[in-house]
């Protein structure tokens, strides 16, 4: 028997194998033991590119093959005789191999050697992976992309397939349902996810195994839902599923988690801030005001346990001024708290007109003397917020309790400053009406009502006495007013009150009806120039027979009064950032709205807008800096329409705008709202130039920009209700958010 592999294969077999390997799709060798070739096929010589002058003198020897490769570069750099002499090296050692070549023309060969029986000789085959290789490598870049994408939206995001496997989540799913690493990891299905919600109670006090197969039940119907799920600590999620087709297939779905909180709590804060005002303005006493603020915090977070404190008249010592949660034993303890420094969260601030943070009330200095009490009433953590008077004096605290150990976040901050801010307005509202009370009868006691200017005139409204106190309130001497008009003491507003009231009382005299008091409020012109408000008292005169011969009355300076009820009006009706009008403005507006369009028959136009990219930039410089644009935004958004529309600011970065009385034809009427709307967009979309200050540091200027996605639908008469109205124009702009924002769509019933 030869020692080599050529001569063992007979004659009649060398036909069949080179018939075989010819056939075969990839590039084939065969070498025996010398590393001399036996058979190839052409496959190989196409893949590789070898010339023919390669094979004119036969099949060519592993090494001639070898130097060829490595003259023309297909090993990379180096010296070409050592680079073959590698691949002779490796090609001695009869072992099974695979691996990949990039030749310099970027094909990628697949390379697997195989030895042969007693390690006689060997086979390769060599496969163009070219296209697979791209294919994998698009397919990784896709998968890159889209993880990418995931992991940049503000929502959490899964993708569940037919058998309720997670097949695809995102960080931010994680992040909002507070899930671990250990639990989502590949396999993980979605009851799995379920019952460690239940098992946590995130669904309550419910059997986790019956959770686990009610939602699974659910799930299996692969229908599209959309809720609203409260975690037991206040988190508010929305939860929106999709269904997901495959070839008109049912593949499982797809759902987003988005957390609301702030959103909802933004909506129940308007809500209790509003009552708040309301409360103010009927002259609500102050314990019931101060008791209404302490239970809106706490509604607006059920784990938080509000009080308010009040300096006594020395400021030497806090007093309880609402603790509608706290333990009875706790606030008999607490109160007459020592105001200074290091006494509790409350005493503290009190002394330094500064909030102070206690996030563990165990371990902090301030509250050394007082743990143990805080301890008996479950209470873990305290924070406490000055209430601070217009003119900067402490007027108490406003201060919040957890029974766990809590750090707050910036919205927390945020309602605990607007809430101290109300606290203020009540406490300095009650002060002052005290003192105009203490006041008024302490005049009256020495005086005999002369503070109040005591006048009469004739019938003709001529006055025929007038007491000093009009000096002193309007600075006219007795002299100068007698025998003048009544009208002529009135700014032109103030007469007009006056003359209606005179009108009214006239009609109903010739009626046969004897008119009484008349109570009005109405505007006086001074001698310099000023006016002040007046509380008019006026009853007529009549003589025997009944008819009138004169008039005679009181007159009261209620300027103050007026000030602070328009301050009031002003905090109830308008935003106190933007001064726009706020929700319940807006309301009262859209109303408007809708009834004049019933008289005119035109069309109106509510314009819902939310302000893209604006949560980068409170999170990156803070909410100052973000107040700052929302302002900015809400003075280009008055620049855009005109002084019979209403901009409001709705809560939040979002802003609603009424143009009223369009057109009666509707598409008049779109393409007018159309115009405005773009005229917004635009104005929006502008750079926005925002300062930053900086303590101890100078100050800077960034640029922002920041677009609008704008929703728009038109009403008419009192078809829908307003509710219906807001609705579709939030459709609308939900729907130009999801066409890539800074964008403009119209709502459509249709669709």
């Amino acid at each position: 028997m030869s020692d080599t592999l050529v001569n063992e294969i007979r004659p009649e077999y060398t036909n069949v194998l080179q018939t075989i390997i010819d056939f075969l799709p990839g590039g084939i060798t065969l070498f025996d033991i010398d590393l001399r070739m036996i058979a190839c096929n052409e496959q190989l010589k196409q893949l590789l590119n070898f010339p023919p002058e390669l094979f004119k003198n036969g099949l060519p020897t592993m090494y001639e093959l070898a130097i060829f490769n490595a003259r023309r570069g297909d090993y990379g750099p180096g010296d070409h005789e050592i680079l073959a002499q590698q691949v002779l090296e490796r090609a001695r050692n009869m072992e099974h191999h695979v691996y990949e070549r990039t030749r310099p023309d970027g094909t990628v060969l697949e390379i697997r050697g195989t030895p042969l029986p007693d390690r006689r000789g060997f086979v390769t085959i060599y496969t163009d992976i070219t296209e697979r290789k791209r294919a994998e490598q698009e397919a990784k870049r896709t998968a890159t992309y889209l993880d990418t994408v995931l992991n940049s939206l503000p929502q959490g995001v899964t993708v569940v397939d037919e058998q309720l496997n997670l097949v695809l989540w995102n960080q931010r799913f994680m992040d909002v349902l507070e899930l671990p690493e250990d639990l989502m990891r590949t396999g993980v299905r979605l009851e799995d996810v379920i019952r460690y919600n239940a098992q946590r109670g995130d669904y309550g006090a419910v059997d986790p195994e019956k959770k686990v197969q009610e939602v699974v039940n659910l799930a299996l119907r692969f229908e599209p839902h959309r809720m609203e799920r409260t975690r037991p600590q206040g988190q508010t999620i929305d939860v929106e599923g999709r269904t997901m087709l495959v070839d008109d297939k049912v593949a499982g779905f797809i759902t987003t988690y988005t957390d609301i909180t702030e959103r909802k709590q933004a909506g129940l804060y308007e809500q209790f801030r509003s009552h708040t005002l309301e409360m103010l303005a009927s002259g609500q006493p102050l314990p019931a005001i101060l008791d209404a603020i302490a239970r809106g915090m706490e509604q607006l977070n059920p784990a938080m346990l509000c009080s308010v404190l009040l300096l006594d008249g020395k400021g030497r010592h806090l007093e309880i001024g609402a603790a509608p949660s706290l333990p009875d034993s706790y606030i008999t303890a607490i109160n007459g708290t020592e105001v200074g420094m290091g006494v509790c969260s409350s005493g503290t601030t009190a002394f330094t007109g500064k909030r102070v943070i206690v996030d563990d009330i165990a371990t902090h200095p301030y509250w050394t003397s007082y743990k143990e009490l805080a301890a008996e009433a479950g209470l873990s953590a305290c924070w406490s917020q000055p209430i601070h008077s217009s003119t900067g004096e402490v007027l108490g605290t406003l201060t919040i309790y957890h029974r766990q150990p809590r750090t707050p976040s910036e919205y927390d901050l945020s309602i605990m400053e607007q809430s101290a801010h109300l606290a203020s307005i009540a406490i300095e509202r009650s002060a002052a009406a005290d003192k105009i009370r203490s006041s008024e009868a302490l005049y009256r006691l020495l005086t005999e009502d002369t503070v109040d200017v005591v006048w009469k005139t004739d019938r003709n409204f001529r006055f025929t006495y007038i007491s000093p106190a009009d000096e002193r309130l309007r600075g006219y001497r007795a002299d100068e007013v007698l025998g003048s008009h009544a009208l002529e003491m009135f700014t032109e507003e103030g007469a007009a009150v006056v003359t209606e009231i005179m009108r009214k009382r006239l009609v109903a005299e010739k009626s046969g009806e004897q008119t009484g008091f008349v109570i009005f409020e109405a505007q006086h012109r001074c001698k310099d120039g000023s006016v002040i408000w007046g509380e008019v008292l006026s009853k007529p005169e009549r003589d025997s027979h009944g008819a009138i011969t004169g008039y005679h009355g009181i007159t009261r300076e209620i300027t103050e009064r007026k000030q602070m009820q328009d301050q009031v009006r002003q905090l109830a009706f308008y935003d106190t950032l933007t001064k726009l009008p706020n929700r319940r403005l807006l309301n009262d507006r859209l109303a408007q709205a809708m009834a004049s369009s019933s008289r005119s028959g035109c069309h109106g136009a509510l314009i819902f807008l939310d302000l893209d990219n604006f949560k980068p930039l409170n999170d990156t410089h803070g909410h100052a800096v973000g107040d700052l644009l929302l302002s900015e935004a809400g003075d280009r958004l008055k620049d855009c329409v005109r002084e019979t529309d209403t901009v409001a600011r709705f809560g939040g970065d979002e802003f609603v705008v009424i143009l009223r009385d369009l057109t009666p034809d509707k598409a008049a009427s779109i393409s007018q709202a159309k115009i405005v709307a773009e005229k917004i967009r635009s104005a929006l979309s502008e750079p926005y130039r925002l300062p930053i200050r900086h303590e101890g540091n100078a100050d800077n200027e960034i640029e922002h920009s920041c677009t609008a996605s704008i929703g728009v639908a038109l009403f008419i008469k009192h078809e829908v209700s307003q509710d219906d109205i807001l609705k579709w124009a939030d459709k609308a702009m939900y729907q130009a958010k999801e066409a890539g924002r800074n964008a403009i769509w119209f709502y459509d019933s249709q669709t």
